[in-house]
């Protein structure tokens, strides 16, 4: 995992169309070089399986300069697919907020591209124009080195290749660095999109944050995204819809990689927390043999140790960060040290992660417990007792730390969202509701479904949506939704 924590395929089979019950009509490419090609789409046009006309078009390139392939028509909304020569399938629908096309790519193969032509909504027509440009070396202008404010201006423009669309900076990254970019403008709002590469491509519209000084437009845009490779990133900044022009300001930083040296447990540097200025700590409590009989509970302690494995087979926690307590270690005592222990050890930075698996239950509040309105404490049942939601909370309210994250799979565990999730900076993840019973998970040779799913996340399948070595928590939580809840 680095520099923090918390902080389309589809297969088109070109060639034989079926386009009627008695005939299968095989529609060669039309060959096109580098330049400008244009055309219509009509009832003259084949059809596809989405009653979309289409037209269809080959380019041979040979991997040694940045293409750019973009549509434009002012009669229809166009959509862009491009087939490599291996068979994926890349695609785009609104290039740079507008109903115009485009897709940026560096090739990684020499070799035949196939191109075709349609439109987002079937039965659309009208002219277009096909732009094919080849960007070689010494044509992409100056370098821009990251943490230099750049300011620039769009003006009015029209259709035209996506570096004419609105204005672009070129960058250097190496493998494994992380990039930021921030795109502000008080004119108009704001459309960003980086390549890198091989084609790879992000892209963001409305930032929806106010920026770091509060003053920013929600409609301003940002990317955050790891360098798989070394080389050249493109940033293209345009007019959503392709209307308004006016000034911008370009603020872009790029951090090394956090790297787990060799003899050494976790990163040497901060990695974690919403900056990427702190450190993770976690407790880890899994009871699978209580005292009493007919209470065992299936793989449960071996949740807590495989958790507690997970974060340190990533670099995430040494040994010295993390307190594991299963079966008769897990004692009322010895997790209420453990969680008070997290309390003196972290700082605002920081990170902290409880886990639990075990049985859940549930007992009469306390009189006048603001959080339990429906008069019961949710529990932990540890080897010797009942840990409260709301003794927990009390536990750990004087944490510094400025990120928390509970993850409790037991039942009727959704009951400690009220006394703990209510707090900001606070995130937690529950195998059931308050009233609700949890499963096991021997199928997953897992305790509970949530104990499973959590040592995937922390693995890394939770980093997905970018898949940047960053793990944020939406990205966490999506994970759970996708795989948990289904």
């Amino acid at each position: 995992m680095s520099s923090g924590f918390f902080a389309g395929i589809f297969s088109f089979c070109f060639g034989f169309l079926a386009i009627s019950s008695a005939h299968a009509i095989v529609y060669d490419p039309i060959e096109v070089g580098f330049g400008e090609t244009n055309a219509s789409l009509d009832q003259t046009d084949p059809i596809d399986d989405e009653d979309r006309f289409f037209d269809y078009y080959q380019v041979t390139l040979d991997g040694n300069a940045l293409v750019l392939i973009t549509i434009f028509s002012e009669d229809f909304d166009t959509f862009l697919e491009i087939t490599t020569p291996e068979g994926e399938v890349i695609s785009n629908d609104d290039f740079g907020g507008s109903t115009d096309s485009g897709y940026e790519m560096w090739p990684d193969q020499e070799g035949e591209y196939q191109i075709r032509v349609t439109s987002y909504s079937s039965g659309e027509s009208g002219e277009y124009t096909l732009h094919v440009t080849e960007v070689g070396p010494g044509q992409l202008g100056e370098l821009h080195e990251f943490s230099e404010l750049f300011e620039g201006v769009v003006t009015e423009h029209g259709a035209g290749p996506a570096s004419e669309m609105g204005a672009s900076l070129w960058f250097e990254a190496s493998a494994g660095e992380q990039m930021h970019f921030r795109v502000t403008s008080p004119d108009f709002d704001t459309v960003i999109q980086l390549t890198g590469p091989g084609g790879i491509n992000w892209s963001n519209d409305d930032a929806n944050d106010l920026g770091p000084n509060g003053t920013d437009s929600l409609l301003d845009s940002t990317i955050d995204a790891l360098a798989p490779t070394t080389g050249l990133y493109h940033l293209i900044i345009t007019p959503y819809g392709s209307v308004g022009n006016g000034a911008f300001v370009v603020a872009s930083t790029v951090e090394s990689p956090v790297i787990v040296e060799e003899n050494q447990e976790t990163p040497s540097m901060s990695f974690a927390g919403s900056e990427g200025n702190g450190r993770m700590y976690g407790v880890f409590v899994g009871i699978g043999d209580y005292p009493n009989d007919g209470s065992d509970l299936y793989a449960c302690d071996d949740d807590a140790t495989f958790a507690a494995q997970a974060f340190r087979a990533r670099g995430l926690m040494g040994e010295s960060d993390q307190i594991v307590l299963t079966n008769e270690n897990a004692s009322i005592e010895q997790v209420t040290n453990a969680l008070q222990w997290l309390v003196t050890t972290s700082e605002s930075d920081d990170v902290i992660v409880f886990f639990y698996s075990g049985h859940g239950g549930v007992r009469p509040a306390a009189e006048n417990e603001p959080y339990d309105i429906d008069g019961t404490d949710e529990t932990l049942y540890l080897y010797d007792g009942h840990l409260t939601d709301t003794a927990f909370t009390n536990d750990l309210e004087e944490l510094n730390a400025d990120t928390a994250l509970v993850v409790l799979d037991a039942c009727q565990s959704g009951g400690f969202a009220r006394d703990f999730v209510s707090q900001p900076g606070r995130i937690g993840i529950f195998s059931s509701d308050e009233d609700v019973l949890s499963d096991t998970a021997e199928p997953y040779l897992a305790g509970g479904y949530v104990s499973y799913f959590f040592r995937e996340a922390v693995i890394g399948f939770a980093d997905g949506r970018p898949a940047d070595g960053l793990l944020l928590a939406g990205e966490f939580t999506d994970f759970f939704i996708e795989g948990f809840v289904e």
